[in-house]
């Protein structure tokens, strides 16, 4: 807004890969936004059009989907109260990257259950099919250990490699995170030779940083 206030070109692409809201439009972004940033600093220095750089930073975002979980509630920094209550025996499903609450609450349940129902809801989505390649993110949402997103990464993998859907790679870690959260994301990106490229390109930030 103060760039388009000087009369500098601009352009506004939302990410919308929460596959808990069944309208797309209305959709929030979380955890795929990664793969969507990432993207975009790869076509920004490949292209030397707004307009065409923003055309191909939308078809890369119209190909991530993303579902997250929490076991318990982040914490505001300015109050340190949660940002809503969990029973020590419930999960809440498709809350916000910052901690916003979600829109179905289970009771707890085994890695391995979460993993298979949390893959189902994103792989029935694009829809995802047979034959596909994808890129998998388990983005931790700020309190969770790697061995836990380990032991989810290990299930989701096989329940893909049974529906004949091959992983080009997988990201592991604190992506997009809220203070004292429990809980991942789970993201996978449809992935053709441009998105493969785009992804893979080197990139060296404070965040996220990658060679060859």
């Amino acid at each position: 807004e103060l760039a388009a206030a000087e009369d500098i070109a601009v352009e506004t692409i939302r990410i919308a890969d929460d596959v808990v809201t069944p309208e797309r439009r209305e959709r929030r972004g979380i955890g795929g936004a990664f793969y969507v940033v990432k993207c975009a600093g790869t076509i920004c220095e490949e292209t030397t059009s707004l307009a065409e750089a923003a055309e191909l930073i939308r078809h890369a975002e119209a190909s991530v989907r993303s579902i997250g979980v929490a076991v318990s509630a982040g914490s505001l920094p300015q109050t340190g109260m949660p940002t809503f209550v969990l029973g020590d025996d419930e999960i809440e499903i498709g809350m916000g990257a910052h901690g916003e609450p979600g829109v179905e609450r289970r009771k707890l349940m085994s890695a391995d259950a979460l993993a298979e129902e949390m893959t189902r809801l994103v792989v029935a989505d694009l829809p995802f099919r047979k034959g596909d390649e994808v890129a998998l993110m388990l983005n931790n949402l700020g309190a969770t250990t790697m061995m836990e997103l380990l032991i989810v990464n290990r299930r989701v993998r096989q329940i893909l490699a049974d529906l004949g859907i091959r992983v080009h790679r997988s990201d592991i870690g604190p992506f997009f995170t809220s203070q004292e959260m429990a809980g991942f994301s789970l993201t996978f990106v449809w992935l053709n030779p441009l998105l493969e490229r785009w992804i893979d390109a080197p990139c060296s930030s404070l965040g996220f940083s990658q060679g060859m």
